[in-house]
């Protein structure tokens, strides 16, 4: 659902655009802290924020900080998926957030390209 007239903050939303997506293309906490306080802040609706920070964690090493980075890192180094479940939950609660709550277009683009994301994650486990 969205709010019908609400102009907002105009947001390109692209998860490579906050420094990653799915390509993963850089490490560090810089990065991941940068792409985490973008989302932070674009972000207008509580339960969405939640959400992101749940996603986000401060600190996060691998990727662009996100769960869906951690779940492609292990799939790709053959480590235990200790990030599936979260990456599962996170995609119930998020269309959970787009069923229920009232979202502004750009909270609503951005539950839709974190879905992307954690969905494409979630998918190369089976590719």
């Amino acid at each position: 659902m969205t709010n019908e007239g609400d102009e907002g903050i105009v947001i390109r939303m692209n998860l490579s655009f906050f420094g990653g997506g799915r390509s993963g293309a850089f490490d560090g906490t810089r990065g991941s802290a940068l792409r985490r306080d973008a989302l932070m802040s674009a972000v207008r609706n509580p339960s969405l924020r939640n959400s992101v920070n749940q996603l986000y964690r401060p600190g996060a090493k691998t990727g662009d900080g996100g769960t869906a980075a951690a779940l492609r890192h292990e799939i790709q180094t053959g480590q235990p998926l200790t990030h599936l479940i979260k990456t599962q939950e996170r995609i119930r609660n998020l269309e959970n957030i787009k069923r229920t709550q009232t979202l502004s277009a750009s909270d609503l683009k951005i539950v839709n390209e974190l879905l992307s994301d954690l969905k494409h994650a979630v998918g190369l486990i089976i590719e």
